[in-house]
Protein backbone atom coordinates (compact mmCIF):
# COMPACT_ATOMS: atom_id res chain seq x y z
CA UNK A 1 0.00 0.00 0.00
CA UNK A 2 2.15 3.07 -1.08
CA UNK A 3 1.46 6.51 -0.14
CA UNK A 4 3.43 9.52 -0.42
CA UNK A 5 2.66 12.55 1.75
CA UNK A 6 5.23 15.43 2.38
CA UNK A 7 8.12 15.80 4.59
CA UNK A 8 8.54 18.03 7.37
CA UNK A 9 8.71 18.54 11.07
CA UNK A 10 6.57 15.93 12.03
CA UNK A 11 5.02 12.61 13.02
CA UNK A 12 4.07 10.09 11.41
CA UNK A 13 1.61 7.73 12.55
CA UNK A 14 0.89 4.40 11.23
CA UNK A 15 -1.51 1.95 12.47
CA UNK A 16 -1.80 -1.79 12.17
CA UNK A 17 -3.85 -4.51 10.54
CA UNK A 18 -7.21 -4.93 12.63
CA UNK A 19 -8.19 -8.75 13.24
CA UNK A 20 -4.89 -10.23 12.05
CA UNK A 21 -3.02 -12.72 13.14
CA UNK A 22 0.04 -11.51 11.88
CA UNK A 23 2.33 -8.16 12.02
CA UNK A 24 2.52 -5.37 9.33
CA UNK A 25 5.73 -5.06 7.70
CA UNK A 26 6.64 -2.04 5.90
CA UNK A 27 9.54 0.44 4.97
CA UNK A 28 9.51 4.08 4.41
CA UNK A 29 11.52 5.47 1.30
CA UNK A 30 12.49 9.12 1.92
CA UNK A 31 13.43 11.77 -0.18
CA UNK A 32 15.00 14.53 1.29
CA UNK A 33 16.67 18.36 0.29
CA UNK A 34 20.20 17.46 -1.65
CA UNK A 35 23.02 16.97 1.15
CA UNK A 36 20.51 16.60 4.12
CA UNK A 37 19.82 13.75 5.99
CA UNK A 38 16.24 13.42 8.14
CA UNK A 39 16.18 11.50 11.52
CA UNK A 40 13.45 9.18 12.54
CA UNK A 41 12.69 9.02 16.30
CA UNK A 42 16.60 10.71 16.92
CA UNK A 43 18.05 8.20 14.52
CA UNK A 44 19.50 9.34 10.96
CA UNK A 45 17.98 7.60 8.00
CA UNK A 46 19.77 7.40 4.85
CA UNK A 47 17.02 6.59 2.65
CA UNK A 48 14.86 3.53 3.74
CA UNK A 49 13.85 2.48 7.00
CA UNK A 50 12.07 -1.03 7.86
CA UNK A 51 9.83 -1.58 10.56
CA UNK A 52 7.05 -3.76 11.74
CA UNK A 53 3.34 -2.68 13.33
CA UNK A 54 2.43 -5.18 16.06
CA UNK A 55 -1.30 -6.81 15.26
CA UNK A 56 -3.69 -4.07 16.19
CA UNK A 57 -0.34 -1.80 17.42
CA UNK A 58 1.01 1.67 16.50
CA UNK A 59 4.40 3.02 15.53
CA UNK A 60 5.55 6.90 15.71
CA UNK A 61 8.31 8.03 13.85
CA UNK A 62 9.38 11.23 14.69
CA UNK A 63 11.69 14.38 13.43
CA UNK A 64 12.93 16.55 15.75
CA UNK A 65 12.55 19.47 14.21
CA UNK A 66 15.98 21.42 14.48
CA UNK A 67 18.57 23.18 11.94
CA UNK A 68 17.51 24.35 8.87
CA UNK A 69 14.67 23.71 6.59
CA UNK A 70 14.39 20.71 4.64
CA UNK A 71 12.04 19.23 1.28
CA UNK A 72 10.95 16.09 0.68
CA UNK A 73 8.49 13.36 0.95
CA UNK A 74 8.09 9.59 2.50
CA UNK A 75 6.59 7.10 0.87
CA UNK A 76 5.00 4.13 3.20
CA UNK A 77 4.79 0.90 1.55
CA UNK A 78 3.24 -2.40 3.48
CA UNK A 79 2.38 -5.80 2.39
CA UNK A 80 -0.52 -5.91 4.75
CA UNK A 81 -3.14 -3.29 4.81
CA UNK A 82 -2.58 -0.14 7.25
CA UNK A 83 -3.87 3.60 7.92
CA UNK A 84 -1.63 6.66 8.60
CA UNK A 85 -1.42 10.56 9.47
CA UNK A 86 1.09 12.88 9.41
CA UNK A 87 1.33 15.71 11.85
CA UNK A 88 2.60 18.66 11.79
CA UNK A 89 3.33 21.16 13.99
CA UNK A 90 5.35 24.36 14.85
CA UNK A 91 4.71 27.78 16.60
CA UNK A 92 1.13 27.95 15.08
CA UNK A 93 -0.32 25.18 16.06
CA UNK A 94 -0.37 21.40 14.96
CA UNK A 95 -2.68 19.56 12.16
CA UNK A 96 -2.96 16.07 10.93
CA UNK A 97 -2.79 15.32 7.13
CA UNK A 98 -3.96 12.20 5.94
CA UNK A 99 -4.14 10.70 2.16
CA UNK A 100 -4.56 12.94 -0.22
CA UNK A 101 -6.09 10.47 -4.02
CA UNK A 102 -4.17 11.37 -6.81
CA UNK A 103 -5.54 13.31 -9.24
CA UNK A 104 -4.85 15.83 -12.30
CA UNK A 105 -7.55 18.85 -11.65
CA UNK A 106 -9.40 20.15 -8.49
CA UNK A 107 -11.24 23.21 -6.52
CA UNK A 108 -10.74 24.46 -2.74
CA UNK A 109 -12.19 26.96 -0.76
CA UNK A 110 -10.06 30.01 -0.57
CA UNK A 111 -9.77 32.97 2.08
CA UNK A 112 -7.45 36.03 2.89
CA UNK A 113 -7.87 38.96 5.21
CA UNK A 114 -8.34 39.51 9.17
CA UNK A 115 -5.40 37.82 9.83
CA UNK A 116 -6.33 34.78 7.54
CA UNK A 117 -4.29 32.97 4.69
CA UNK A 118 -4.98 30.12 2.73
CA UNK A 119 -3.27 28.21 0.04
CA UNK A 120 -2.21 24.79 -1.02
CA UNK A 121 0.33 22.20 -0.81
CA UNK A 122 1.37 20.04 -4.01
CA UNK A 123 2.68 16.85 -4.34
CA UNK A 124 4.09 15.17 -7.73
CA UNK A 125 2.87 11.65 -8.28
CA UNK A 126 4.04 11.75 -11.80
CA UNK A 127 6.19 13.79 -14.27
CA UNK A 128 6.99 17.07 -14.13
CA UNK A 129 4.74 19.44 -15.11
CA UNK A 130 3.55 23.21 -14.65
CA UNK A 131 -0.24 22.96 -12.77
CA UNK A 132 -2.82 26.06 -13.99
CA UNK A 133 -4.25 27.68 -11.60
CA UNK A 134 -7.00 29.36 -11.54
CA UNK A 135 -8.65 32.22 -8.55
CA UNK A 136 -12.28 32.98 -8.98
CA UNK A 137 -14.93 34.97 -6.19
CA UNK A 138 -17.69 33.94 -4.66
CA UNK A 139 -19.55 34.21 -7.82
CA UNK A 140 -17.65 32.24 -9.57
CA UNK A 141 -15.97 35.21 -11.38
CA UNK A 142 -12.36 34.37 -13.07
CA UNK A 143 -10.46 36.66 -11.05
CA UNK A 144 -6.65 35.73 -11.82
CA UNK A 145 -4.85 32.91 -13.04
CA UNK A 146 -0.84 31.35 -12.42
CA UNK A 147 1.06 28.82 -12.50
CA UNK A 148 3.60 26.70 -10.36
CA UNK A 149 6.38 24.16 -11.26
CA UNK A 150 5.97 21.13 -9.65
CA UNK A 151 8.43 18.07 -10.26
CA UNK A 152 8.72 14.82 -10.46
CA UNK A 153 8.06 13.39 -6.10
CA UNK A 154 8.42 16.43 -5.41
CA UNK A 155 6.12 19.27 -3.43
CA UNK A 156 5.46 23.17 -3.18
CA UNK A 157 3.52 24.66 -0.40
CA UNK A 158 2.24 28.26 -1.16
CA UNK A 159 0.00 30.60 0.17
CA UNK A 160 -2.49 32.83 -2.18
CA UNK A 161 -0.36 35.83 -1.80
CA UNK A 162 2.54 34.31 -2.39
CA UNK A 163 1.74 33.27 -5.90
CA UNK A 164 2.24 35.23 -8.98
CA UNK A 165 -0.87 36.31 -10.55
CA UNK A 166 -1.54 37.88 -13.89
CA UNK A 167 -4.08 40.50 -12.66
CA UNK A 168 -3.94 42.15 -9.58
CA UNK A 169 -6.21 40.68 -6.64
CA UNK A 170 -7.00 42.14 -3.45
CA UNK A 171 -6.04 40.00 -0.85
CA UNK A 172 -7.42 42.44 2.01
CA UNK A 173 -10.38 40.44 2.48
CA UNK A 174 -11.07 37.96 -0.55
CA UNK A 175 -13.22 34.53 -0.33
CA UNK A 176 -13.71 32.52 -3.34
CA UNK A 177 -12.11 29.11 -5.12
CA UNK A 178 -9.05 28.17 -6.22
CA UNK A 179 -9.08 25.40 -9.14
CA UNK A 180 -5.80 23.62 -10.60
CA UNK A 181 -4.88 21.41 -13.03
CA UNK A 182 -2.13 19.47 -14.59
CA UNK A 183 -1.14 17.49 -17.31
CA UNK A 184 -0.07 14.48 -14.64
CA UNK A 185 -0.79 12.99 -11.32
CA UNK A 186 -0.87 14.85 -8.44
CA UNK A 187 -2.18 15.25 -4.86
CA UNK A 188 -3.11 18.21 -3.04
CA UNK A 189 -4.30 19.93 0.52
CA UNK A 190 -5.27 22.78 1.24
CA UNK A 191 -3.40 24.84 4.24
CA UNK A 192 -4.85 27.24 6.18
CA UNK A 193 -3.30 29.85 8.99
CA UNK A 194 -4.98 32.16 11.24
CA UNK A 195 -3.60 33.81 14.36
CA UNK A 196 -2.51 31.05 16.45
CA UNK A 197 -3.59 27.98 14.56
CA UNK A 198 -2.66 26.27 11.61
CA UNK A 199 -5.29 23.81 9.71
CA UNK A 200 -5.12 21.50 6.75
CA UNK A 201 -8.06 20.21 4.43
CA UNK A 202 -9.02 18.37 1.43
CA UNK A 203 -9.31 19.43 -2.09
CA UNK A 204 -12.40 18.76 -3.77
CA UNK A 205 -11.53 15.89 -7.49
CA UNK A 206 -12.81 17.76 -10.51
CA UNK A 207 -13.76 16.08 -13.76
Amino acid sequence: MPTSKPLGPNVNRLAGPWARSLPASFFEEIESTPGKTPDLNGAVVPGRKDLTIPVNGLVSLKTDGQGPIQAGSVTVSSDRSISGVILFGGSVGTAGVGDSKSLRKFVAPMETGFGVNTGVAMMGLGQSQAVQLELRDQQGKLMARSSVALGAHSHIAKFLTELQWDSPVDFSNFAGTLMATGLSDFAATVIRVSPGQFATMPVAEKN
